[in-house]
Order: C-alpha cells, then sequence, then structure tokens
C-alpha cells in the first residue's frame, strides 16, 4: 500500500474510537453561526443559546472530553486575552467578545472529541459548501440585505456575512479545504462531490468581487494540485519542470506589468484602497502600548475617543480593523499577544509538517490551511474570529501522531 494513502482502518488506529460530544448537525450550526461574526445586534441573544447548548454537552460528556490534548501555546493565548481586561481601554466590550472567543476555544475543543483530523475535514467541507450554497440564494433573492458594497461593487455577494470579505474568506477556506479532501477522496464518487464543493466555493468567491479571495483562492488551488503531483506522480522531474515554467512564465508577466497595470488587475489601487495609511496609523497606535496593547477588540468603536484619535492619524476616515492581522492582533493584545496569538498558529503547523509523512492524509489540510490563514493577514483580518479558529482549535486538540495513544487518555494533556 502506498505511503500517500491511508485505509480507514489504519486511520482509526491512529485515533482511537471516542465517542463525540458535538454530534454533526449541532457542530455544523455552530460552525455557520460563528463563520457570520462579528456578532451584530440582531444575534447578540443568539449566542447565550450557544453557551447553553455547549454547556448541556460538556455535562452530558465530561468523560468523553479527557482525550482532549490542550496544547500550553493556546493556554497562554486564552490566559493573556482573559489578562488583558487588566488594561483595556474598553473593558465592558472586552469582556463580552472574550465571551465569545472563550465560546470559540470550547466549540472546538469538543469538536475535537471522537473526530480524526479527516473527520474534521469532511466535517468543515460539506458544513461549508451547503452554507456557501445558502448564502448565495439569500443574495439572490434578497439582494437588499445580502449584496452590499459601494459604486460598481454594489452586486458584490455577502449573503449573511457582515461584508463580502468575510464571505470571500469563507469560500476561499471552504475551496481549498475541498480540494485537499478531493485529492485524498477513496472512492470516485466522493472525489467527484469534492470537486463540486470547490467549485461552489469558488463560485462564492468570484461572487463575492474580493480580489484578495480570488487571488489566494487560485494560487493555493494550484499548490495544492502541483504539490501533491510532485509528491504521486512516476515522473516528478517532468511535473516540477512544468511547474517551474509556469510560474517562471506568470513571472516575466507581471514582470512585464508598471505596478498601476499590476494593481488594476488584482482591483487594487498604489495606496492598496487606502491600507498603506491604515497601516502607518495602526503602527503609531502600536507604539504607544507596545507590550500591551490596548485590549481585545476594544478599538475601532464609534464614539471611542481612542478609536477617533487613532483615525486622526489616518486624516479623520474612521477604519474599523487594521486591514492586516499581524498589526491588529499587536494593537489589541501587545507585541506578546501578538506571539503568543501568532506563535500558536505556527507551532500547530510545525506539528503537522512533522506529522506529514506519519499521517499524510490527514495532517495535509492543516498544513494547506494554515499557511492561507498566515498570507490572507497579509492584507485582512481573519482566522481569529470566525469558524476557522474553531478548525484551528479542533485540529491542535488532536493527540499528536507520533506520540502513544495509552497516553492520550488522561486528563487535558499540554505540550
Amino acid at each position: 500500500m502506498s505511503s500517500q494513502s491511508l485505509a480507514p482502518a489504519e486511520r482509526r488506529a491512529i485515533t482511537p474510537a471516542v465517542q463525540m460530544v458535538l454530534p454533526g448537525p449541532l457542530a455544523a450550526f455552530l460552525l455557520c453561526f460563528s463563520a457570520i461574526t462579528p456578532i451584530m445586534d440582531w444575534n447578540q441573544n443568539v449566542w447565550w443559546i450557544c453557551w447553553l447548548l455547549i454547556a448541556l454537552w460538556v455535562v452530558r460528556g465530561a468523560k468523553l472530553t479527557r482525550s482532549i490534548w490542550l496544547p500550553l501555546s493556546l493556554l497562554g493565548l486564552a490566559a493573556w486575552m482573559f489578562l488583558s481586561l487588566l488594561w483595556s481601554v474598553n473593558p465592558a466590550k472586552s469582556l463580552q467578545e472574550l465571551s465569545f472567543q472563550f465560546a470559540f476555544i470550547l466549540m472546538g475543543m469538543l469538536a475535537s472529541v471522537g473526530r480524526d483530523h479527516w473527520d474534521l475535514l469532511k466535517l468543515f467541507v460539506r458544513t461549508g459548501v451547503w452554507f456557501i450554497g445558502f448564502n448565495m440564494l439569500f443574495a439572490f433573492f434578497l439582494p437588499a440585505n445580502g449584496q452590499g458594497g459601494e459604486g460598481s461593487n454594489s452586486t458584490d455577494y455577502k449573503g449573511l456575512f457582515p461584508d463580502k470579505n468575510h464571505f470571500g474568506f469563507f469560500c476561499t477556506t471552504v475551496a481549498v479545504s475541498a480540494v485537499v479532501r478531493a485529492i485524498n477522496a477513496e472512492r470516485p464518487g466522493q472525489r467527484l462531490a469534492c470537486w463540486l464543493g470547490a467549485g461552489i466555493g469558488v463560485l462564492g468567491v468570484w461572487l463575492s468581487g474580493s480580489a484578495t479571495a480570488l487571488l489566494m483562492t487560485m494560487a493555493w488551488s494550484l499548490l495544492i494540485v502541483l504539490g501533491v503531483g510532485l509528491v504521486r506522480s512516476r515522473r516528478p522531474h517532468k511535473l516540477a519542470a512544468t511547474g517551474v515554467m509556469l510560474l517562471a512564465g506568470s513571472a516575466i508577466g507581471l514582470m512585464a506589468m508598471n505596478s498601476d497595470q499590476l494593481l488594476a488587475v488584482l482591483g487594487r489601487s498604489s495606496n492598496l484602497t487606502g491600507r498603506t495609511e491604515i497601516w502607518v496609523a495602526v503602527q503609531r497606535a502600536i507604539a504607544e502600548r507596545p507590550l500591551t496593547g490596548f485590549g481585545w477588540h476594544a478599538l475601532w468603536l464609534d464614539e471611542d475617543p481612542t478609536s477617533i484619535r487613532f483615525w486622526s492619524y489616518n486624516y479623520g476616515v474612521p477604519f474599523y480593523h487594521a486591514h492586516n492581522g499581524f498589526l491588529e492582533l499587536a494593537v489589541e493584545l501587545g507585541l506578546v499577544g501578538a506571539v503568543l496569538g501568532w506563535g500558536f498558529i505556527v507551532l500547530l503547523l510545525v506539528r503537522s509538517l512533522r506529522e506529514l509523512r506519519v499521517d499524510p492524509r490527514g495532517r495535509l489540510w492543516p498544513v494547506v490551511l494554515i499557511p492561507l490563514v498566515l498570507a490572507y493577514n497579509l492584507v485582512e483580518v481573519m482566522g481569529f474570529s470566525d469558524a476557522t479558529f474553531i478548525v484551528l482549535v479542533a485540529l491542535a486538540c488532536k493527540a499528536p501522531a507520533l506520540r502513544k495513544e495509552g497516553t492520550c487518555t488522561s486528563v487535558m494533556h499540554g505540550k
């Protein structure tokens, strides 16, 4: 049997069968609901229902949660988030948002119980594809609520999401995840369904009108297919040469354009649609509290004196996030929190890379997903307060593949 594919029985040998705490329908509902954050006024109260559901399942599956592997990197991040209440410029807002953030962490922990990496991938792709389809129908039949933008972009799809960028990011992660699942599918019918799901994700990206989402989807899908092809091909040298030629041709084409033409193709202006000025303003804000930051989600609020002062650095034009995930985490949690937050994600990537040879079928997904999140956060703020973070926590709470199973059944191990 090829080392690149594991039979179901072998996959189950890696993660012992444990009863699920969150059944599929409830886990899917929580993923969909968390995907449409930031939390809007219309669903504030529903979050407390989610907390009640989670509490019920914790009580029901208390013994099962002993199989959770709780990494120290996640504990450190959660502890620093909680401590940030002490110096937040808006403690009430930070406390409210942290309650949601800890709900994300708890959801991820519970979703990991009874599911291996492949099960989590299947749950995310199936849920994501259906939810994308629902949001596209919602935007089509209710354009006043499901479409939005400025000027010529007023018909961009956003569905129930707060804006087109959040919808585009979700579609990108689902499309890329569906490609990973299609490549590793065991049956032709399953493979076809996964490719269809990837197509629905790409359609959602296209309808969102998000240039970042479209660029990331195309780039990551090509890299996945090329990378897996290099591993599995009987003639990897020819495939590698073809890939190099494609990349070289693309690079030459980009170099032939001047910067304005290139940015026009990507739907950007020379200042990246105002991002560069925002980054300068946020960097000035970080310099005021470099170590601690201003509190979790405590900034970029209307009528908030601190936010208004920082907006003055941007010529008085308000912005509601830093358009860079690395800067956003630093201004909210300080450099200490940024190191803890991104350290949690990078350590998960390193662990997944180390275990890729042991479980290539299951570990390929985090190896693909995490760099996508890192790259996306160069120009957007995604992955820490949405469904993706639940997935990352669930993946992190699975016991390392290189660890003996007999040591993974006592209460909440750290790493």
